[in-house]
């Protein structure tokens, strides 16, 4: 282990660019480090608004964009360069859809004693570790390790939990909640996506729209 390939801070993150990257390519998770409350903020490469044909009837026909043009250069020549503008802003065309965050995950031990189930107080050394791309927190209970394994494609953080302690899990989306389940097997969140990523120059309407069609 070199130290050149180490990122080390003395406590967790108090905000987003405080947090530590990890990811496999298409799992991403900002780590805050905090071992009382193990914080995740997620990403998923192919969770993005819309559908391929989302914006298809923005496109404008070949047919209908040489009628638009010979308007538009008409009033140009007559000086109606404001009316121009108008006309050729109707040549519409599909824009590329927003990428979207997935969500906050939250683990945190519940019980066994006044440190929440994880010994050694809310602070801890951190550190990433970018030769083997594994998180470390350390505590006087031991280490907590997180990692994005690139094998099984999935988010994996293990902690030191007090005899007769509970392990909870917390989650929150800017995305559409459809349904949760909780139970004995954990957690289960089903969301859904925004139906279209409107860029700023359609004004108003620059927006993300929920419509569940095209979700």
């Amino acid at each position: 282990m070199s130290s050149s390939t180490l990122i080390r801070r003395s406590c967790p993150a108090t905000r987003w660019l405080e947090a530590l990257p990890l990811g496999n390519g298409r799992i991403g998770a900002m780590v805050w480090g905090d071992p009382k409350r193990a914080r995740f903020s997620l990403n998923e490469s192919t969770l993005w608004s819309g559908s391929p044909t989302t914006t298809q009837h923005w496109n404008t026909s070949a047919e209908d964009a040489t009628g638009i043009r010979e308007r538009a250069r008409a009033q140009f020549l007559a000086g109606q360069i404001a009316e121009a503008q108008a006309t050729l802003e109707g040549l519409g065309s599909s824009w590329s859809q927003a990428y979207q965050p997935v969500g906050e995950l939250v683990v945190a031990a519940t019980g066994g004693g006044d440190e929440g189930g994880r010994g050694g107080g809310g602070g801890g050394e951190r550190t990433l570790d970018l030769a083997r791309a594994e998180h470390s927190v350390r505590t006087e209970a031991g280490e907590h390790m997180t990692f994005v394994s690139a094998a099984d494609d999935v988010l994996v953080h293990a902690a030191p939990v007090a005899p007769g302690a509970a392990t909870a899990l917390e989650f929150t989306s800017p995305l559409v909640e459809e349904r949760r389940q909780v139970d004995e097997h954990g957690l289960t969140v089903v969301l859904r996506a925004p139906s279209d990523g409107v860029p700023t120059r359609h004004g108003d309407r620059a927006e993300l729209a929920w419509d569940p069609a095209g979700a």
